[in-house]
């Protein structure tokens, strides 16, 4: 939780005022789906920006309400790939999983808890999943 607040209040200092900005969520505001989406969607991009990856994206699967919808992130040939693959391989716990810790402290401040993630890997691509409630 430390992390991915770190993370996002580094975010919003240093891209807050510009046009790259993270669509602003109100605290405990509960937006919907596609509105969550948009600013996950805007955080993989200054997370890809600052070179954490060399592309990354975000999508969903849509549910009759957020609660049934699930979120994905993709990134491809991120700075943790061997780190995390090296921890799988050893079924240990995926500590590194920054862009999932961020989503967290996001979900956190409009309200939601993430339940159901999931941090894996194939080739060059590290995917995380996740619902919120």
């Amino acid at each position: 939780e430390i992390v991915g607040n770190a993370i996002l209040d580094k975010l919003i200092e240093k891209f807050g005022e510009t046009a790259s900005a993270i669509p602003t969520i109100e605290p405990g505001s509960r937006p919907d789906a596609v509105t969550f989406l948009a600013a996950i969607k805007q955080m993989v991009n200054l997370f890809t920006l600052s070179g954490f990856a060399w592309e990354g994206g975000a999508s969903m699967v849509q549910g009759s309400s957020i609660k049934d919808t699930q979120f994905s992130i993709i990134f491809t040939s991120p700075a943790t790939l061997w780190s995390g693959q090296s921890l799988v391989a050893k079924k240990a716990v995926v500590t590194n999983d920054f862009a999932l810790k961020t989503v967290k402290a996001m979900a956190t401040r409009a309200g939601y808890k993430v339940v159901k993630d999931s941090v894996n890997y194939k080739g060059n691509q590290e995917i995380t999943t996740f619902s919120v409630m």
